[in-house]
């Protein structure tokens, strides 16, 4: 999008941020109508959207003092007239001046985001490292109009024994995507890490400000529950991502590293591997002993031994077809032959054609 169809996009909120003369006024009114204007004409709506920016980014910070004054009083006035208040005055007043000064705010951030103007975007960027004091939705609409995007850099989808911390722990990356073919880190933004589900904890560092690579990371305790998902979010300049893991029991688990692809029946198939896993969803290479593989639909079974908590399924020839088919895992640990233990897993559905 180029700058002059930014101004015109905007041009409601330029003609009230920089209180244009009225010839100017009548300027923006004939571009917005016609369809090819004068090269002087398109060239002062720009100059004036240069003015607006200033205008725009106070308006981030807030309305002036004036402003909310008027519409404290515009509320305190509708309250009287009230017969029966469902609020006290004084919390009534607040929420509609709280509600002006988000609007008021939001309006401005939507506003410099589409004019998109070095200097606009840097006004932006300012008030995103700003964010003490602004409304989460105030944020949300700074966070869109920003040129900064958040990402995940480490620590999604693992696992771990319940009640414990993951070994890596969560990291964000927050970048400034004015060059959107080389972002840059960006520093001191504000992360937000929060529990969403799963009854852990993260620690007293739960609230930082990005470092100079740009990122933010925090300990993550996962709740007491076994096989529970946890969720952890971090939200940083209106924006928000989320890491997963899964709190595990202290025995290991069977699981398929490599799951069968569909083929044709009668046929090898890909290798297959399977393995024991530890709670953090390492190879438990203490397993010793056999897996067997048994397709549901049929009954028939194949037995590998498990060296080191690994066991592969080479040249496997299933002769029923079908859709959506299904291996049944059993993994058993010989090692001590008093207290054998087995673990269990259901492979993906796969397809076998005739």
């Amino acid at each position: 999008m180029n700058p002059r169809t930014r101004w015109l996009l905007v041009a409601g909120v330029v003609l009230t941020a920089c209180h244009p003369t009225p010839g100017e006024r009548a300027t923006v009114r004939r571009w917005l109508l016609c369809e090819e204007c004068k090269e002087g004409e398109r060239d002062s709506v720009v100059a004036l959207g240069d003015r607006a920016i200033g205008a725009l980014g106070e308006a981030v910070k807030g309305p002036p003092a004036s402003g909310r004054e008027n519409i404290r009083r515009q509320a305190e006035a509708m309250y009287a007239r009230l017969s029966s208040p469902p609020l006290a005055q004084q919390v009534y007043a607040r929420h509609f001046v709280d509600n002006y000064v988000a609007t008021y705010q939001s309006r401005a951030a939507i506003a410099l985001g589409l004019i998109g103007t070095p200097r606009a975007q840097a006004i932006l960027l300012k008030a995103a490292r700003n964010d003490t004091t602004s409304r989460e939705d105030v944020l949300r609409a700074i966070g869109a109009a920003a040129p900064i995007a958040l990402a995940v850099a480490a620590g999604d989808s693992q696992s771990a024994p319940a009640d414990s911390t993951v070994r890596i722990d969560p990291s964000v990356l927050v970048t400034d995507v004015r060059d959107s073919a080389a972002p840059r880190p960006l520093a001191d933004v504000r992360v937000v890490f929060r529990v969403e589900s799963g009854g852990g904890r993260v620690g007293a560092d739960s609230v930082q400000r990005t470092d100079a690579s740009g990122k933010a990371t925090v300990r993550w305790q996962l709740g007491s529950g076994r096989d529970s998902i946890n969720v952890l979010r971090a939200v940083a300049a209106g924006q928000l991502v989320e890491f997963h893991a899964i709190g595990r029991g202290p025995d290991p688990r069977a699981i398929f590293v490599v799951q069968p692809v569909s083929g044709t029946g009668g046929q090898p198939m890909d290798t297959i591997r399977v393995a024991a896993v530890d709670p953090w969803g390492n190879r438990a290479t203490s397993f010793t002993g056999y897996a067997v593989l048994t397709m549901v639909q049929s009954g028939d079974s194949l037995l590998r031994p498990v060296a080191a908590g690994v066991a592969d399924f080479t040249g496997v020839v299933l002769h029923l077809t079908g859709i959506g088919l299904r291996l049944n895992l059993r993994m058993v640990s010989t090692s001590n032959p008093n207290t054998p233990v087995t673990i269990t897993a259901t492979s993906d559905p796969f397809d076998l054609t005739p």
